[in-house]
């Protein structure tokens, strides 16, 4: 099977590109800014696309799970071996941290790119896909390849680049404005943004929002030990959440196989997750399950 190399700095500022370009302030919405600290990465991956294989593994949150475009680091929702504060009155044992919106946002900040430094590596991480329009939306960025500098899909604004615009494959209109792809997982399968085609496999039909298929669990089906609702927000843990396959288009991974504009014959695919036609408000996993598709093979 092949192999993909992946080598970046991990440097979050989609001007660079690969190239010394000097910071578009205006462009880069990074809180912690100087505190990243540029990386060695160098990744080789098996290369799965265009592939459905099914050999799962669950994530381990102290690992990146895989790498965006422009060359940061992803990592799951889940704060490596943390628990609430042993000071914490309410602290229950083993339970991670949510990387969301709730409960914790004081303890563990993200950047309006859905991004954080870490404070021991400086190596900056994303934890959900609000990159896609705070980051990658950048002239910068789409500026910086001929994939993402083509004609997007109903214009050619930075975000119009994100999405494929016009295409006919042997006779065959596919509907305009699926998502490009924003990153690979360490699995093999690509990553893309949050727009693909109503029936997976059907390129005519139309495009939408992809769904997570996660939902928070109920105030009758939490986890014994958990703290009252009223002390820590549904959704401020990982735990809180359980997949029910009928409430989305993703599966318990976070991707499905399907026909793209770049894999004719079909792949399997993770999407980025939001719970607003907008593309504001991150929706978990946000951009990978709480395993993947298949095991990560990190040469």
């Amino acid at each position: 099977m092949a192999k993909l190399k992946i080598v970046s700095d991990g440097d979050p500022h989609p001007a660079l590109a690969g190239n010394n370009l000097v910071d578009e302030t205006s462009e880069r919405e990074f809180t912690d800014a100087f505190s990243i600290l540029d990386q060695s990465h160098n990744f080789d991956i098996t290369y799965r696309a265009g592939t459905n294989s099914d050999e799962p593994e669950a994530i381990n949150p102290s690992l990146p799970i895989g790498i965006t475009t422009n060359g940061v680091v992803i990592y799951s929702s889940a704060a490596s071996g943390s628990s609430l504060p042993s000071s914490s009155s309410i602290a229950p044992n083993g339970y991670n941290w949510d990387m969301g919106f709730s409960g914790f946002s004081t303890n563990f900040p993200l950047d309006p790119c859905g991004g954080k430094a870490d404070d021991i590596s400086g190596e900056y991480r994303y934890r959900t896909g609000n990159f896609h329009t705070k980051g990658m939306a950048s002239s910068g960025f789409v500026d910086s390849s001929t994939y993402y500098s083509a004609t997007g899909a109903f214009g050619n604004t930075n975000l119009d680049r994100l999405r494929h615009g016009t295409l006919n494959h042997n006779g065959t209109d596919y509907t305009t404005g699926h998502s490009r792809i924003v990153g690979w997982a360490f699995d093999g399968y690509p990553i893309y943004g949050p727009y693909g085609f109503s029936n997976p496999l059907d390129p005519t039909s139309s495009v939408v929002r992809m769904r997570s298929s996660y939902e928070l669990r109920s105030p009758t089906n939490i986890l014994p030990g958990r703290p009252p609702f009223s002390q820590v927000s549904n959704g401020s843990f990982v735990q809180d959440y359980v997949f029910d396959l009928t409430t989305g288009t993703l599966d318990s991974h976070n991707g499905r196989f399907c026909i793209t504009p770049d894999y004719k014959q079909g792949t399997y695919a993770y999407f980025l997750t939001f719970s607003d036609s907008g593309i504001v408000d991150p929706e978990y996993p946000y951009i990978i399950g709480p395993s993947t598709k298949q095991q990560r093979v990190l040469l």
